[in-house]
């Protein structure tokens, strides 16, 4: 079921700063960026492609053009490196947007309404967007305090040739387990082994790279460090089997 125009208008609205007032070729010639240039950093974010009279965008989408560009002018970015660096804002933000959106439905929706008759999910939305702002920004300047700490700690070093342990865990037979009982623990069950695995790289100072269904990839910086994690989460994980009523084992190889 489509979503009804008024109430889209209305998240559109709370959520872009403003009613859309420009097409792409005015967002591009506002921001000083050349037309190609404005297109590939809009497909690097993972927004799909406007057409040329669509008036879809927002003086907010004017100013995030011009400082995109801005880190390039200013040589803090190399002029190669910025469609890296929009792919690198885009990617986990998706995702993070996807997970929060689900959050708000699940939490204010009526099961018994249309989503698109729920108006009273704008306000939500007006409480959450402040809130998470200030959250994300705070995460992002504690990782890189980690991050500068990392690279401090060894300033010699060749930030494009660094070595580093990574290791991989998973669930053993989670295949055969996923037979056997509801989605809903299943659900509940792969979560809570991310979360023991992430707290586990986490309080060993690694760094967890993604995770994906039953499987987490993790880095650390040194051998020993990689090893005293590996056998850590080995260790987490029969405290795993032995506490969640799904009962699951899980398997750590090293690389």
């Amino acid at each position: 079921m489509e979503t009804s125009p008024t109430l889209l208008d209305e998240v559109e609205r709370t959520l872009l700063g403003g009613d859309p007032r420009h097409t792409r070729l005015e967002v591009a010639e506002l921001a000083g960026v050349s037309m190609d240039r404005a297109q590939g950093l809009w497909r690097a974010l993972g927004f799909a492609s406007t057409a040329d009279d669509e008036v879809v965008f927002t003086d907010e989408d004017v100013e995030a053009l011009r400082l995109l560009a801005s880190l390039v002018s200013g040589g803090v970015v190399d002029p190669k490196a910025e469609a890296s660096l929009a792919r690198s804002l885009g990617q986990p933000l998706a995702r993070l947007a996807e997970w929060q959106t689900t959050v708000v439905r699940e939490v204010v929706a009526d099961p018994g309404q249309p989503l698109d008759a729920q108006s009273e999910l704008v306000r939500p939305i007006e409480g959450l967007l402040p809130v998470m702002e200030r959250l994300q920004s705070y995460v992002w300047r504690r990782h890189l305090v980690a991050a500068a700490s990392r690279m401090l700690a060894d300033p010699g070093s060749d930030p494009q040739s660094n070595t580093l342990v990574v290791g991989f865990a998973d669930i053993v037979d989670f295949t055969r387990t996923s037979r056997t009982i509801e989605d809903a623990d299943l659900a509940e069950f792969v979560d809570y082994f991310e979360g023991t695995a992430a707290a586990i790289v986490a309080e060993r100072r690694g760094r967890v790279i993604k995770t994906i269904g039953d499987e987490v990839l993790f880095v650390a910086d040194t051998p020993r460090q990689g090893a005293d994690l590996a056998l850590e989460l080995a260790a987490g994980a029969s405290t795993t089997r032995s506490s969640h009523p799904c009962g699951s084992a899980s398997r750590t190889d090293r690389c």
